[in-house]
């Protein structure tokens, strides 16, 4: 019976065609037996069989087929073979038992595969629904390790700078008038660091808490990238313009269609990657250029620093939530590993996208590009808005 019940769910699993083929043979076989049996052995037990079969792969379908085309084919031979005999009492009553057993035998075996049927959907949605469930539990479970690793993080970044700036500051509470102005300054200058420390780690956190909210809208406009990217690297602050020698080389007619906010949020994102772990001297290339991507005419524009580089095995990683370097996380170098993240969503929103270069050579440094549409995109839906203060710092 096990063997049986395997067979039989083994047929229904079988192409289409095969069916068809299996169907027919069984039914050309069952009426070729009979009708040449006949003479000797009036044996109409042939017949059951290829009408259980039809109609336990198609169903009522299978069945109504057999009966149209396989009844006239019945009556034509008996009157053939038997003349007038065709329409005796005899063979009235044998033509309508034999017709209601196959009727009978009809509707159990649909019966069966119905029940059969049901068994196998219930038993797919049960597996639907494990899965579901599964995937629900990786999805929270996955969730819970970003909340954990967001309350690690802040719990080491946050503490750094608060007692820094509250160290500092009670300092000059205290000691105000036991210290020299030089030392007044130092305190204060090392107070600033620490708050403004504190003030990239807030915005950090709000704009990707903000950033995952899709309801908004990024508008975008046309702008000229030159003069947007050269303004960014004006207003630096003194000691980065000192420290380190930044060269912009973007064509001046070269005009994007995107936010222009969130384009200077991006490269300003990138550039404080690079003034935390780039040596100081070294150069920093910003340059850009017109390339055709995805069949549509945008623009690349790119960071390059020359650093410690980037191992090519965490490069993949390195645009999510909360991800930092292997080396940096034991570091001296604070961050959240939110910056790149926000790059990301940020690009991706406005229909583009990023990724970073590096063959991970102390020297050779890290080149991060992305991509801005250069023409207006109808279909085009840029779906992150940001507060215009923050964007814009």
């Amino acid at each position: 019976m096990r063997y049986m019940n395997k067979l039989l769910r083994h047929l229904l699993t079988l192409p289409h065609p095969v069916r068809v083929f299996i169907t027919l043979t069984c039914a050309s076989l069952g009426l070729i037996i009979y009708m040449v049996s006949f003479p000797l052995t009036h044996n109409g037990n042939i017949l059951p069989v290829a009408v259980g079969i039809t109609t336990w792969m198609f169903k009522k379908k299978g069945f109504f087929i057999y009966i149209i085309v396989g009844t006239p084919i019945l009556l034509i031979y008996h009157a053939l073979r038997i003349g007038s005999l065709l329409w005796s009492y005899t063979f009235i009553f044998s033509f309508t038992a034999g017709f209601l057993t196959l009727l009978l035998e009809c509707f159990f075996v649909i019966t069966l595969r119905e029940l059969v049927d049901s068994a196998d959907e219930a038993r797919n949605r049960a597996q639907e629904a494990e899965k579901r469930v599964e995937v629900a539990y990786e999805q929270q479970y996955q969730l819970n390790q970003i909340k954990d690793q967001f309350l690690i993080s802040m719990n080491h970044e946050l503490r750094t700078p608060l007692t820094e700036l509250h160290g500092y500051l009670e300092l000059l509470y205290e000691r105000y008038e036991q210290i020299n102005s030089t030392t007044q300054i130092r305190y204060i200058e090392h107070a600033f660091q620490a708050s403004q420390e504190l003030q990239q780690l807030t915005y950090n956190v709000l704009d990707a808490m903000q950033i995952d909210d899709q309801g908004k809208v990024l508008l975008a406009e046309e702008f000229a990238l030159a003069g947007q990217v050269e303004n960014i690297v004006k207003h630096l602050s003194a000691d980065k313009l000192e420290n380190y020698t930044i060269q912009v080389e973007i064509p001046a007619d070269l005009t994007a269609f995107a936010n222009a906010q969130a384009m200077r949020h991006i490269v300003h994102n990138l550039l404080s990657n690079v003034f935390k772990y780039a040596p100081l001297h070294t150069k920093i290339s910003i340059d850009a250029q017109q390339i055709y991507k995805e069949g549509k005419e945008q623009i690349c524009l790119s960071v390059q620093d020359e650093g410690a580089g980037i191992p090519p095995d965490e490069m993949p990683l390195l645009f999510q939530q909360f991800v930092r370097l292997k080396r940096d996380i034991s570091g001296p170098i604070r961050g959240t590993g939110l910056g790149l993240y926000i790059c990301r969503k940020l690009v991706e929103a406005m229909g583009g996208s990023i990724w970073v270069e590096s063959d991970g050579i102390s020297g050779h440094g890290s080149r991060f590009s992305f991509t801005l549409p250069m023409m207006k995109q109808t279909s085009q839906n840029m779906n992150i808005s940001m507060d215009e203060q923050r964007v814009s710092r």
